[in-house]
């Protein structure tokens, strides 16, 4: 592409390339485009920051609540969640504690909001309904 007058054009920008499949993921790879340009970074790129979910929960039907636990898996994971805590020993030092704590670490903070509201896992919270009461927070990490 050229100019009237004759010079190349050349334009920058940054593009967003899934990576490995996973909802969420992206490789930044920067490219400069022009006559016969085409440069990008390598492949690994900068990601972006980890997302979390920090639930806590009160459960008042066990056995109702291990479906909802089997129903949620196949959503966390599609969008490459890891449980960090989940429902092991906690002590509240301030304010109100609830009884079961858990804590996913999602690829990005966008991999988390879209986990919870996928079909998947809309799926399961309606089993969680009217058999334990919580508090779920979505928190980006730091870089």
């Amino acid at each position: 592409m050229t100019a009237e007058d004759g010079r190349a054009v050349v334009s920058a920008a940054v593009r967003f390339v899934p990576r490995s499949g996973r909802h969420g993921l992206y490789t930044l790879i920067p490219f400069i485009t022009g006559s016969n340009i085409d440069l990008a970074a390598s492949p690994e790129g900068t990601t972006m920051p980890k997302g979390y979910w920090i639930a806590r929960v009160d459960v008042d039907d066990l056995d109702e609540y291990k479906r909802y636990v089997a129903v949620s898996a196949a959503a966390y994971e599609e969008y490459g969640a890891v449980a960090l805590a989940r429902g092991g020993r906690s002590e509240t030092v301030e304010g109100d504690g609830r009884g079961r704590n858990v804590i996913w670490e999602f690829p990005t903070y966008q991999a988390a909001l879209d986990c919870y509201h996928s079909a998947g896992y809309q799926a399961a919270r309606v089993l969680r309904a009217g058999i334990a009461t919580g508090d779920f927070v979505m928190v980006e990490g730091v870089e």
